[in-house]
Protein backbone atom coordinates (compact mmCIF):
# COMPACT_ATOMS: atom_id res chain seq x y z
CA UNK A 1 0.00 0.00 0.00
CA UNK A 2 1.08 3.56 -0.60
CA UNK A 3 1.45 6.14 2.17
CA UNK A 4 -1.75 7.83 0.94
CA UNK A 5 -3.70 4.57 1.06
CA UNK A 6 -2.40 3.80 4.56
CA UNK A 7 -3.42 7.25 5.84
CA UNK A 8 -6.88 6.75 4.32
CA UNK A 9 -7.19 3.33 5.98
CA UNK A 10 -6.19 4.81 9.35
CA UNK A 11 -8.79 7.54 8.96
CA UNK A 12 -11.48 4.94 8.18
CA UNK A 13 -10.60 3.12 11.41
CA UNK A 14 -10.87 6.39 13.36
CA UNK A 15 -14.43 7.06 12.22
CA UNK A 16 -15.74 3.49 12.13
CA UNK A 17 -17.76 2.21 15.05
CA UNK A 18 -17.30 -1.47 14.40
CA UNK A 19 -17.92 -4.04 17.13
CA UNK A 20 -14.92 -6.00 15.84
CA UNK A 21 -12.52 -3.13 16.56
CA UNK A 22 -13.87 -1.95 19.94
CA UNK A 23 -10.95 -1.51 22.27
CA UNK A 24 -8.52 -2.02 19.40
CA UNK A 25 -9.26 0.85 17.01
CA UNK A 26 -6.66 3.15 18.55
CA UNK A 27 -3.83 0.66 18.17
CA UNK A 28 -4.96 -0.34 14.66
CA UNK A 29 -5.05 3.31 13.53
CA UNK A 30 -1.64 3.95 15.14
CA UNK A 31 -0.16 0.95 13.35
CA UNK A 32 -1.53 2.10 9.99
CA UNK A 33 -0.32 5.65 10.62
CA UNK A 34 3.17 4.41 11.50
CA UNK A 35 3.26 2.31 8.33
CA UNK A 36 2.17 5.38 6.36
CA UNK A 37 4.94 7.49 7.88
CA UNK A 38 7.59 4.84 7.25
CA UNK A 39 6.36 4.35 3.68
CA UNK A 40 6.39 8.12 3.00
CA UNK A 41 9.94 8.45 4.35
CA UNK A 42 11.11 5.43 2.31
CA UNK A 43 9.55 6.91 -0.84
CA UNK A 44 11.33 10.21 -0.10
CA UNK A 45 14.71 8.45 0.10
CA UNK A 46 14.04 6.27 -2.94
CA UNK A 47 13.77 9.46 -5.01
CA UNK A 48 16.67 11.34 -3.43
CA UNK A 49 19.21 8.92 -2.06
CA UNK A 50 18.48 5.32 -3.06
CA UNK A 51 19.72 2.88 -0.49
CA UNK A 52 19.08 5.09 2.53
CA UNK A 53 15.59 3.66 2.80
CA UNK A 54 17.19 0.40 3.95
CA UNK A 55 18.60 2.10 7.07
CA UNK A 56 16.60 1.95 10.28
CA UNK A 57 13.90 4.58 10.69
CA UNK A 58 15.71 6.50 13.42
CA UNK A 59 18.69 6.96 11.08
CA UNK A 60 16.45 7.96 8.19
CA UNK A 61 14.76 10.60 10.32
CA UNK A 62 18.10 12.01 11.51
CA UNK A 63 19.37 12.19 7.92
CA UNK A 64 16.14 13.85 6.85
CA UNK A 65 17.07 16.94 8.85
CA UNK A 66 20.13 17.44 6.66
CA UNK A 67 18.26 16.99 3.39
CA UNK A 68 15.18 19.10 4.06
CA UNK A 69 15.42 22.76 4.91
CA UNK A 70 12.48 22.66 7.31
CA UNK A 71 13.87 21.29 10.57
CA UNK A 72 10.55 21.91 12.37
CA UNK A 73 8.82 19.46 10.02
CA UNK A 74 11.59 16.91 10.54
CA UNK A 75 11.43 17.25 14.34
CA UNK A 76 7.66 16.90 14.24
CA UNK A 77 7.93 13.80 12.08
CA UNK A 78 10.48 12.25 14.47
CA UNK A 79 8.16 13.00 17.41
CA UNK A 80 5.18 11.48 15.57
CA UNK A 81 7.14 8.34 14.69
CA UNK A 82 8.21 7.96 18.32
CA UNK A 83 4.65 8.46 19.60
CA UNK A 84 3.26 5.99 17.07
CA UNK A 85 5.95 3.47 17.99
CA UNK A 86 4.98 3.78 21.65
CA UNK A 87 1.32 3.32 20.77
CA UNK A 88 1.87 0.31 18.52
CA UNK A 89 4.00 -1.44 21.15
CA UNK A 90 1.44 -0.87 23.88
CA UNK A 91 3.55 1.54 25.92
CA UNK A 92 2.14 4.80 27.20
CA UNK A 93 -1.51 3.86 26.84
CA UNK A 94 -3.76 4.21 23.84
CA UNK A 95 -3.74 7.52 21.99
CA UNK A 96 -7.03 9.33 21.50
CA UNK A 97 -8.67 10.32 18.24
CA UNK A 98 -7.37 13.90 18.43
CA UNK A 99 -3.76 12.75 18.81
CA UNK A 100 -4.10 10.25 15.98
CA UNK A 101 -5.69 12.87 13.71
CA UNK A 102 -2.85 15.28 14.47
CA UNK A 103 -0.24 12.63 13.76
CA UNK A 104 -1.92 11.65 10.49
CA UNK A 105 -1.95 15.31 9.45
CA UNK A 106 1.81 15.48 10.07
CA UNK A 107 2.37 12.38 7.92
CA UNK A 108 0.20 13.81 5.14
CA UNK A 109 1.94 17.19 5.29
CA UNK A 110 5.35 15.55 4.94
CA UNK A 111 4.22 13.20 2.19
CA UNK A 112 2.53 15.91 0.13
CA UNK A 113 5.43 18.33 0.68
CA UNK A 114 8.07 15.81 -0.36
CA UNK A 115 6.69 15.00 -3.79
Amino acid sequence: MTATELVAAARRVLVADEPATRGLWSRIAAHLARQALETAVAEYWDHRSPGLSSANMRTQLICLRGWRGDTAVCRRLAFVWSALSEATHGRGGQPGRADLESWLEAVEAFHVGSR
